[in-house]
């Protein structure tokens, strides 16, 4: 099951998936444009706060991108 996070002005959304992969979207065109292989499964949606993407994996570890 894949969670995800819209960023509106930027017109992009973040979305993960259970085989652990995080993706970044454009909105508009649905390409992707940034991938990031975890190696275990993500279960919970990404939050942004203070430009920075933050996502959990199930093996315990935080991730920080930005």
């Amino acid at each position: 099951m894949a969670k995800s996070t819209r960023t509106p002005r930027a017109r992009r959304t973040r979305t993960t998936s259970s085989d652990g992969r995080l993706y970044v979207l454009d909105l508009d065109t649905g390409e992707k444009l940034w991938e990031f292989d975890t190696a275990a499964p993500l279960v919970a949606s990404p939050a942004i706060a203070e430009g920075r993407l933050v996502i959990g994996s199930e093996d315990g570890v935080l991730y920080c991108f930005g």
